[in-house]
């Protein structure tokens, strides 16, 4: 027997002495993300979202108790001098900014109070793969713009009735009022999408509370009432496109305003009040388009920041 025909029978009873690895079982393989649908997905974290705001209830009773009080309580400071036609225009003014500018606060800070609390842990689940970033952003609208429509809606009709902002003679009357609700909404949910935003983008609470009040308050200066439209720098005209306060105002006085006759003596008709604050009435729809673009861009925004962090922490967040 030669070397070569003796490697060959060595070579031979080794590769019959190995034992085969065993087949993997569904144990031992290793799961695949996502394996739940999206329909799966998306319906989970609506049902976890609600049962958690059930569970804990005090945030929702905070800002029932929130609208309810404030509402009534500047809605009785306006009532007692509902029959002056003298401080009419200024009282109607007056109380349809502060009802946008309330919605746009109340609004971002019930986001920032609570969102960034949920990052960490957001963070852990699309690591492991248990869902998708855009179930997650859709999930949380789907559980939470119900309560952001009945709460604005609520403390726009009790204020709306207590400062007289246009009586409802007719279904002409009342379809303002139904458009004007319409208004607040929108403002709102459209500063809860930039408290999304903020949210996404800060660490931690405490950044995206000092953050967002201080993003918040120069739009609030382009709102229309505090500093006329028409007074507006060259310079700080592109920081107006962002103001929600400013489209949300605008279209409510539009609204309250239009083709309206009153006995004032400084305003002949509704017409020279917008005239005076610098408001066109022709643009009523260009501030429903611009209220919708921001309420959705916000979010959009929110949802390619919270990717980004997901990707920076975990590598992944598709």
């Amino acid at each position: 027997i030669t070397v070569d025909q003796k490697l060959t029978v060595t070579d031979g009873e080794d590769k019959s002495s190995e034992v085969a690895p065993p087949p993997p079982t569904e144990m031992s393989a290793r799961p695949e993300p996502y394996q739940a649908s999206q329909w799966t997905q998306l319906s989970q974290l609506v049902i976890r979202a609600r049962v958690a705001a059930i569970r804990d209830p005090v945030l929702t009773k905070a800002r029932a108790g929130q609208t309810f009080f404030l509402s009534i309580v500047i809605g009785s400071m306006y009532a007692y001098s509902i029959d002056n036609s003298d401080t009419l225009v200024q009282n109607i003014m007056g109380a349809s900014f502060f009802m946008v500018l309330n919605q746009g606060i109340l609004g971002l800070l019930s986001v920032l109070q609570v969102f960034p609390l949920d990052i960490p842990l957001f963070l852990r689940e699309v690591a492991a793969g248990r869902y998708r970033v855009h179930n997650y952003v859709l999930a949380r609208m789907a559980a939470e713009v119900p309560l952001q429509m009945v709460f604005p809606a609520i403390f726009g009709t009790i204020l709306y009735f207590f400062v007289g902002m246009r009586p409802i003679y007719s279904p002409v009357d009342f379809a303002v009022f139904c458009e004007l609700m319409f208004v607040v909404v929108l403002t709102a949910n459209a500063s809860v999408s930039m408290g999304y935003a903020v949210g996404a983008l800060c660490r931690t609470p405490q950044v995206a509370l000092a953050v967002g009040p201080a993003v918040m308050l120069p739009l609030a200066i382009f709102g229309g009432l505090l500093m006329n439209s028409d007074a507006v720098p060259p310079y700080w005209k592109w920081l107006e496109v962002f103001s929600f306060f400013k489209y949300g105002f605008h279209a409510c006085s539009i609204l309250l305003w239009r083709n309206r006759e009153i006995d004032d003596k400084f305003f002949p008709n509704g017409d020279s009040v917008l005239e005076a604050y610098g408001i066109d009435s022709d643009t009523l729809y260009i501030n429903y388009i611009a209220l919708a673009t921001l309420f959705v861009g916000w979010r959009i925004i929110a949802y390619l920041l919270l990717v980004r962090r997901t990707k920076q922490e975990s590598g992944s967040g598709m």
